[in-house]
This record gives C-alpha cells, sequence and structure tokens, in this order.
C-alpha cells in the first residue's frame, strides 16, 4: 500500500528542487550517495533491481508556462511537466519532475503525455538520448539530495529533476 504525500511536502519537495546550486557530477558526493546521484542509466532501472515492488504514484501532470530564461519576464513557453513519487514496496524514495518544452513533446516526445503512472525510465533510455548535463546537490536544512539531468531527445531538451526522499535508503545496492 503506497503512502500519500501531503499537499505541504509536495511544496517543500518542489522548493528544494528549485532552489540552490548544482554541483557538476565531476564534484563527488560520499560513495555510497555517488553510485545513485550519478548514476548515468535509467534510474527507473536501478530502483526496480531494490524492491519487490516499484509503483509510480502521479501528482501532478499538464501544461504550464515557463519563463524559457531567467532574466526574461516577457517570454514564457508552454512546459509539459510532470511530477511523480516513485515508490519502492510501498515507501516514498523519489520525488521526479520532469520538464518538456512544447517543441520536445512536439518533435521528439508526443508519447510522454500518455505516460500517466509508468514511469519514464524505460520509454526515455529506449530513445537512446544524450546525456548534456548531470548535477547533484545536498539541502543543508533537510539533508536530502537531489539530481538533475538535462537530455537532448533528437536535438531537443527535457530535464528531470529527482529528489532522493527520507525514506530512501542509498545503502541499498542494484543487483549485477
Amino acid at each position: 500500500m503506497s503512502m500519500s504525500v501531503t499537499p505541504a511536502a509536495i511544496e517543500r519537495y518542489r522548493t528544494l528542487l528549485a532552489g540552490g546550486k548544482w554541483h557538476a557530477a565531476h564534484s563527488i558526493p560520499p560513495a555510497e550517495i555517488a553510485s545513485w546521484l550519478l548514476h548515468q542509466g535509467s534510474l527507473t532501472a536501478q530502483l526496480q533491481q531494490i524492491c519487490r515492488r516499484f509503483t509510480v504514484q502521479l501528482v501532478n501532470v499538464g501544461w504550464v508556462k515557463e519563463k524559457t530564461a531567467p532574466k526574461s519576464t516577457a517570454l514564457t513557453e508552454p512546459v509539459w511537466l510532470r511530477e511523480v513519487i516513485l515508490q519502492g514496496d510501498g515507501s516514498n524514495w523519489i520525488f521526479a519532475q520532469t520538464r518538456l518544452p512544447q517543441r520536445t513533446v512536439a518533435n521528439a516526445a508526443p508519447a510522454v503525455i500518455r505516460l500517466a503512472d509508468q514511469p519514464i525510465g524505460p520509454w526515455l533510455f529506449a530513445q537512446k538520448p544524450q546525456r548534456l548535463s548531470l548535477g547533484w546537490r545536498r539541502d543543508r536544512q533537510s539533508g536530502l539530495y537531489a539530481r538533475r539531468s538535462v537530455f537532448s531527445l533528437a536535438g531537443y531538451p527535457l530535464e528531470i529533476k529527482e529528489l532522493f526522499l527520507a525514506d530512501f535508503d542509498f545503502h541499498r545496492r542494484a543487483a549485477g
């Protein structure tokens, strides 16, 4: 049985992913954490190897208007925002946000808007994306770690941010 997440917790998770400095992948976190934060393949596949039951709880999905440049107040672009909680054996492990500009959905990823409660990893890695960047951060106040990946799908951008929640045990190891 999955654990529900309060709206206040979701807002806190969004704030944690929105703020702070991101370290480049070459800046190494502690070893047991690095294997998760800096994993180059599908995080979904890694998570599925360490639990008996992997589920995706859809939190929010739909088109939002976001600034295309931090200093711009006039330029906004529709972005497909998908927020989920990745759960292992009923525990809330990761809050994930996926952002795709409208041009990415239209030209390279129309299937994303139909994923519903399916994980994005299997679909994404089947597309053979190019990872443009991988960064991580640790929130000093909560102690929670997050990672941010930017991919190129056929030349179009896609961003995924993942916040590892308190119930996630970094010491669990995926087989193989």
